[in-house]
């Protein structure tokens, strides 16, 4: 979506690793890695760009969901004669369309923020669980992010991503490798808001939506039904990353402090 030295019996577990150095590392060890040989590195710094941009494209959703709703009232009471004067409807279109306009550069805002948030905590991760040596993590840390951007292969190959992810941390921290519901759910939200999203841009074009009139308004006011369903799904993806991401960067965090599992002796 390499191939490291497995950790053999008979030794310490942590004289294997190799630590970065520096203010806030792990560990002050000195011993330069061989060319080739990932290094731990802290995880929090990358937890915090995760979290935090999932907490901006959530109220950045819930702000699609509000313009949305406005947008399917104002045409409703356009429809229902519901404006005593043109001069009323004009200031109420111009009103949403002003709310709209914020709602979509801040959602593209965000979606950027969080797409490196995402690559840099998943990469960091993959980093870490290679350099502890795990024999199934096999991805190379790059394409757990890489391959949203390559189509099809996007459908199932981050998920791969995530599992190895997910397994190593856990075996590396001495905790159950079992893979939650959570997981699952999180990448059927993730491909449900971009299936959903799609249709409704394909949908707005065919009513048309992006050119000087709309030609089909009963199909234009069907995107807007579809946007609200993709802001949601989408608001629940996001949950539940954050849900198991930040039981990652617990046991990433506990690998880097030391408490690691005996699992390779």
């Amino acid at each position: 979506m390499l191939a490291f030295p497995f950790l053999s019996g008979g030794e310490e577990m942590p004289d294997k690793f190799v630590w970065e150095t520096g203010p806030g590392a792990a560990t002050t060890k000195k011993a330069s890695p061989p060319d080739g040989q990932r290094v731990l590195r802290q995880i929090g710094t990358c937890w915090s760009w995760l979290k935090y941009t999932q907490f901006a494209y959530l109220a950045a959703e819930a702000l699609m969901i509000v313009s949305a709703v406005a947008s399917l009232v104002f045409f409703d009471m356009i429809m229902e004669g519901g404006f005593s004067s043109d001069a009323e409807m004009m200031q109420t279109a111009n009103l949403i369309d002003g709310v709209s306009a914020v709602a979509g550069i801040g959602f593209l805002v965000t979606f950027v923020l969080c797409i490196i948030g995402y690559a840099r905590f998943f990469h960091r991760s993959m980093n870490n669980v290679q350099a502890a040596g795990d024999p199934d993590a096999t991805m190379p840390p790059g394409w757990t992010w890489g391959y949203h951007f390559i189509p099809i292969v996007n459908l199932w190959k981050p998920l791969q991503g995530v599992l190895q992810i997910w397994r190593a941390s856990m075996r590396l921290s001495a905790n159950n490798p079992r893979v939650p519901a959570t997981i699952g759910w999180w990448w059927a939200a993730w491909l449900a808001t971009n299936f959903i999203s799609n249709v409704s841009f394909r949908l707005a074009m065919d009513a048309g939506a992006l050119g000087d009139e709309i030609t089909d308004f009963d199909l234009f006011l069907m995107t807007f039904y579809l946007d609200i369903a993709s802001s949601v799904i989408g608001i629940i993806c996001s949950i539940l990353l954050l849900r198991f991401s930040g039981q990652v960067r617990q046991a990433q965090q506990a690998i880097l402090d030391g408490n690691v599992g005996d699992v390779f002796s």
